[in-house]
């Protein structure tokens, strides 16, 4: 063992040797000790690497021998012994004894420097008490620093050790703290109606629709359905029905029942009832799939590595001698360059810069994206509730190789059709990320084959994109045959870029051919500029040319009046037709409230006119979303460019909608729910303002309930319990929530609100037939299965809350489950329920009971008067009242 720590006071040797070595050298002493530091710098330089630069490894040194034949020569000044705390590259070794001479060096036993794993002089040792050592300034490529005051020693250098330093400078699956996960059974039915009239023609059509969800565990199930009556038909239609098994940590789901299946590109959506797998990254937004980039290297000193990307520093960190590795560094998409600067403990400096793309549309390194379907093709979707054709199968899987490089296949089939492929995506520092697509089929023995080549760039507020695509003329999926209308190719060229202080502009151009012969071409133009904090201004021209060439130009001015008020002026001419429209729009809030829009709009050619007006109207409700749709609209047409004929028309469309809930036993109607639901209890409190996420959703009920309808799944959702419209006189437990609910499920949030009462009075007894007020003592009263503990104070007077103390051994899952709140209403929560309870105080060793009654009242506060506490003995482990004059002594204090 090299390190020998020190045995007995150390405190006693310390202040020893400080008075030793103050009364030897005095000032003079401090001089030569602070200039006796001596630097051996390394001739190589430290060296750092990336993903596509790599430093040789670091040479270790060989250590210095501890046993040789010859001893070193003896030491011919007088040293003294001390004991200092030594540290190595900031890490504490011990304490060990060292030699200090006159001159300030410091030496230490070579057999303790082989052990630190420091390289040294040899030839530099001394003899000093028949023991071999070594000066620290003979040490190479060490710096250290003395501190004779405390008596450490730090040194900061190059060991013989190398090691390995492996970093994540971010978390690539973050989970977030304090988040309540609900597992609650639960439904909901979305309904809404729909009404349609037409002036002159009259009614039009009436729709009824709806979407009931349910949920238990990972298991949840959705079905919709359609009714239409019209004019001249009656139609009941059922749309999509499924029920899947989510697994969370695993971010999957296993679906049972109609399903849209996408194989991707190249290939076609198909509306299919079956079964399918697939990984679903959305479940966690917080998991990091996008790639990353990672820096690996070797310094050959402990450093100090600082990180910057694009010349913001990101990160510092400290690096030991050996090789490191700085992993999970990513950002927002496009190019973007890290610099890395080492510095070492000698103050030299080395930057080593990368460039590097980031493309969220890649997969990081070893991640997999699938989706597997097989089933029966879903016909006359919309029309018919359940007719199923074919079989099909519809398949895709892509594969994180590297950072850089995603490859993938994908196929699907169905009534003699087959089509597959494979892809692979690409990004390369400098030039972008790079989409190769290659795809064959065969209907009915017929060969087909495609081609797609993509290619995306942005640099800061630069963008372009690059798509081209081919198809031959009998290229088949089992969304779309071969027909003489099918395309033959895309072209697809665009550039977006951003003008301070003019604004951002966009070039774009698109080509398209058929096997038929058409071909379409589209050139654009567009530019956007804020004139003010409120006011925006668009313009946009294209030109499109098929057999003619028409020319398009829309000019638009958005203003924002206030947080959630907009208007909008347009001018929009294509060809010969020109159309003004001015619009004014309140947004419809998330929670509660009035929204509306209104636009005024204009159209002229030279053969016709029109004009109409189209007023809207939507209420949010508590239990529903009312709203009111018209236009009013007038034409008129031209025969011969002089006779006009007049037509007019009128439509309105009432709608109605909402939904019934239930989660773990509490039921509620609100408004339709869009993703997942909370149901939100305050213990009878009504009139209490919740929000979600700072925005306001409604307010409780007269029982105190209220149901949020837009939580939004897998997502952190902060409900907030707003105390301005609370009485003074209730105590509530907390304000807010945080929960993360899964798709289509609901929640249970309470909080706990009780009204303050409390009952006062004064605390006596009988002593020798005078009564005398317990003072300053301890009351403990039972309720139920738990204690109560309130002091008397001078003439015996107390107060006491109807609160509840709070049990510590129900988990927070515990306290927001739906089931936990059933049973704590079902036991009057943290209140004490009006009744009467027994209560004792223990006063030296005596103990004396008494009744306290809390009364069924609205008062806030009652007065019980003087309450009679009567002394117990216990007799054979049954308690049982004294004598009043038995007590020989007082018990106030």
């Amino acid at each position: 063992m090299f390190i020998r720590r020190c045995a007995g006071n150390r405190f006693v040797i310390i202040q020893r040797i400080r008075t030793r070595i103050s009364a030897r050298s005095g000032p003079l002493f401090f001089f030569i000790l602070a200039g006796a530091t001596v630097l051996t710098l390394s001739a190589a330089a430290p060296s750092s690497a990336g993903e596509i630069v790599s430093s040789p490894p670091l040479a270790p040194s060989t250590p210095s021998p501890t046993n040789k034949t010859t001893l070193p020569a003896e030491y011919s000044r007088e040293t003294t012994q001390i004991v200092v705390s030594l540290s190595l590259n900031g890490e504490s070794k011990g304490d060990f004894f060292v030699e200090l001479d006159a001159a300030g060096e410091l030496y230490v036993r070579r057999e303790e420097l082989s052990g630190l794993k420091l390289n040294f002089a040899e030839d530099q040792a001394v003899l000093i008490r028949n023991e071999p050592y070594v000066p620290l300034s003979a040490v190479r490529e060490v710096k250290y620093f003395f501190d004779e005051k405390s008596l450490t020693v730090s040194l900061m250098g190059k060991t013989t050790e190398a090691q390995q330093t492996s970093i994540d400078l971010y978390p690539l699956r973050f989970r977030p703290q304090n988040v309540y996960y609900p597992r609650e059974t639960s439904a909901f039915l979305n309904y809404g109606v729909t009404y349609a009239y037409a002036d002159p023609l009259g009614f039009q059509a009436f729709t009824m629709s709806n979407k009931l969800g349910a949920r238990t565990g990972d298991l949840f199930f959705v079905s919709d359905s359609l009714y239409t009556s019209t004019r001249s038909d009656d139609n009941f239609v059922r749309l999509q029905t499924s029920a899947t098994y989510e697994q969370r940590n695993n971010l999957q789901w296993f679906v049972l029942g109609d399903q849209f299946a996408n194989s991707g590109d190249l290939g076609s959506t198909v509306n299919m009832g079956g079964v399918g797998i697939s990984k679903v990254y959305r479940i966690d937004p917080y998991f990091i799939t996008q790639p990353v980039f990672n820096i690996k290297g070797v310094t050959a000193f402990p450093s100090q590595a600082d990180i910057y990307m694009d010349g913001v520093l990101v990160s510092k960190q400290a690096l030991a001698p050996g090789s490191f590795d700085l992993k999970n560094i990513y950002s927002y998409g496009g190019a973007h360059t890290i610099d890395v600067v080492l510095k070492d403990p000698f103050g030299r400096e080395q930057r080593i810069s990368y460039p590097t793309y980031f493309s969220t549309l890649l997969l990081r390194e070893g991640l997999h994206e699938y989706s597997y379907n097989a089933g029966f093709i879903r016909e006359q979707y919309g029309v018919r509730s359940s007719e199923y054709g074919a079989s099909a199968f519809s398949a895709f899987h892509r594969y994180g190789v590297t950072n850089n490089l995603n490859v993938g296949a994908r196929a699907e089939g169905s009534g003699g059709v087959t089509n597959a492929g494979l892809f692979t995506s690409l990004s390369i520092p400098r030039a972008g990320a790079f989409t190769v697509s290659l795809a064959a089929s065969s209907e009915h023995g017929t060969i087909g084959s495609a081609a797609s080549f993509q290619h995306t760039y942005q640099l800061l507020s630069f963008n372009t994109n690059l798509l081209v695509r081919e198809f031959s003329r009998d290229y088949a999926t089992v969304g779309a045959p071969p027909s003489p209308d099918s395309t033959k190719y895309e072209l697809g060229l665009s550039a977006g870029f951003l003008l301070l202080p003019f604004g951002s502009a966009s070039l774009g151009y698109s080509e398209s051919g058929t096997h038929g012969g058409t071909t379409t071409r589209v050139s654009t133009i567009s530019g956007s500029r804020g004139l003010s904090k409120s006011t925006s201004l668009f313009v946009t021209a294209s030109a499109t040319r098929i057999v003619d060439t028409t020319y398009s130009l829309f000019l638009g001015i958005n203003v924002n009046f206030e947080k959630d008020v907009h208007g909008a002026a347009q001018y929009t001419r294509t060809g010969e037709t020109n159309t003004e429209t001015l619009q004014v729009q309140k947004d419809a809030p998330v929670g509660e409230g009035l929204g509306y829009r209104a636009s005024l709009a204009r159209t002229d050619t030279s053969a016709a006119y029109s004009s109409s007006f189209n007023p809207f109207v939507q209420y949010n409700a508590r239990y529903g979303i009312y709203s009111f749709d018209s236009s009013f609209q007038n034409a008129k047409v031209s025969t011969n460019g002089q006779d006009y004929t007049t037509s007019t028309s009128k439509t309105y469309t009432l709608s109605a909608s909402g939904s019934l809930v239930n989660a773990g036993g509490f039921y509620g109607l609100s408004r339709p729910v869009s993703d997942s639901f909370g149901v939100v209890t305050v213990d009878n409190v009504s009139d209490a303002t919740v929000l979600n996420n700072g925005q306001e959703i409604g307010k409780t009920n007269a029982s105190g309930m209220m149901v949020v309808p837009s939580l939004t799944s897998y997502s952190q959702n902060q409900i907030t319990l707003d105390v301005k419209n609370i009485p003074m006189d209730y105590s509530i437990s907390g304000v807010n929530a945080v929960l993360s609910p899964s798709l289509w499920s609901g929640s249970c949030i309470a909080f706990e609100a009780a009204k303050v009462q409390a009952v006062t009075g004064s605390l006596v007894t009988r002593q020798n037939e005078k009564k005398i007020s317990l003072e300053y003592v301890d009351i403990t009263m039972k309720v139920d299965e738990k204690e109560v503990t309130f002091p008397t104070g001078k003439d015996g007077e107390f107060y006491a809350e109807n609160a509840l103390p709070e049990d510590g051994k129900t988990g927070v899952k515990d306290k927001q489950s739906c089931r936990a709140i059933v049973q704590r209403k079902a036991s009057g929560g943290n209140a004490i329920k009006p009744g009467t309870y027994e209560a004792s105080v223990n006063r030296e060793g005596k103990r004396c009971t008494f009744t306290i009654t809390f009364p069924k009242t609205e008062d806030p506060i009652t007065e019980l008067g003087e309450v009679m506490c009567v002394a117990v003995e216990t007799v054979h482990g049954s308690a049982r009242p004294l004598p009043p004059y038995s007590s020989p002594r007082n018990i106030t204090n």
